[in-house]
């Protein structure tokens, strides 16, 4: 299994600039603590292929976040307007091959934003409809698309949220590149337990999110789905407990068809004060002494 961080939650701005992008992943690649980045990428095709080559030239993978565009964008694969579910299939494919140029293991896609009045059959038979339309297209290449699911009773208000409808999504179903991943801070938001989520959907988690969460205090400035880092106080997962979970999880062979798990944490300014005290969460979560 790989270890990653999600870049661009740390540094928005590398989102679009190259130059930038890439003297991360170049000291991402010297820290010897991750072998995986993830971000979502705005620039040209010449800029993608210039990625793929930096990458190609370290032990680095990549996770492309496509969803940040669609959560931006509004972009829904469950839409009962076929015209607008049509069009994010569309731009989930033109990112697709953004994300092929830039030699990208996995895609991360998400539903999308709920619509007052459709019923869970329409947005299940709507989401497989779209899945199965990306995996055609995905063809013959070797990029995974990883769906993500999110809180439905809270922001982001997706259409997609708990586990028990991303079963009835997956189940029967038997697409070529379609995976899910399973973030702990979204399944705590959807009020789910961690454990019992991730055995209800295991079939399909390939990609797992390490991410905190305050749930407990509606009025912190942090409430719902903003990955704080894992030390916030009366956070979800404080570090010991995201360790724990982590590893319980690994020795259980739960984790055997996860090939990349990522901390998620989103910095709030002070960017390399965040980038360091992730670094040193992330050590100390996949530290296997005396565990």
């Amino acid at each position: 299994m790989r270890h990653g961080i999600c870049l661009t939650a740390v540094y928005p701005e590398a989102m679009q600039n190259c130059s930038r992008l890439i003297k991360l992943i170049r000291e991402v690649s010297k820290q010897g603590i991750y072998d995986c980045v993830e971000f979502y990428f705005e620039g040209t095709k010449e800029e993608e292929r210039e990625i793929q080559t930096v990458l190609s030239h370290t032990d680095i993978r990549l996770v492309y976040h496509a969803g940040y565009r669609m959560k931006r964008d509004r972009l829904c694969i469950t839409a009962s307007s076929e015209l607008q579910r049509i069009h994010a299939v569309q731009e989930i494919c033109s990112m697709y091959e953004s994300a092929c140029r830039m030699g990208a293991d996995k895609m991360l896609i998400l539903s999308g934003p709920a619509e007052e009045g459709m019923t869970e059959d329409v947005i299940i038979q709507q989401a497989k409809r779209s899945l199965e339309e990306i995996d055609r297209f995905c063809g013959s290449q070797l990029t995974e698309i990883t769906l993500e699911f999110f809180a439905t009773q809270r922001e982001p208000y997706f259409s997609l949220g708990s586990t028990e409808r991303m079963r009835e999504v997956f189940q029967d179903e038997k697409w070529s590149h379609i995976a899910i991943t399973y973030d702990t801070s979204h399944v705590i938001q959807l009020k789910e337990d961690v454990r019992s989520g991730f055995m209800n959907l295991k079939e399909w988690i390939h990609h797992v999110h390490l991410s905190n969460s305050m749930s407990i205090d509606h009025n912190h400035e942090l409430y719902g789905d903003k990955h704080p880092l894992f030390s916030l106080e009366n956070g979800d997962f404080p570090l010991e407990k995201i360790r724990s979970i982590y590893w319980e999880f690994y020795k259980e062979h739960l984790l055997d068809k996860v090939d990349i798990c990522s901390v998620e944490v989103i910095s709030r300014g002070n960017e390399e004060e965040y980038n360091y005290q992730i670094r040193k969460e992330a050590e100390y979560i996949w530290k296997q002494e005396e565990i």
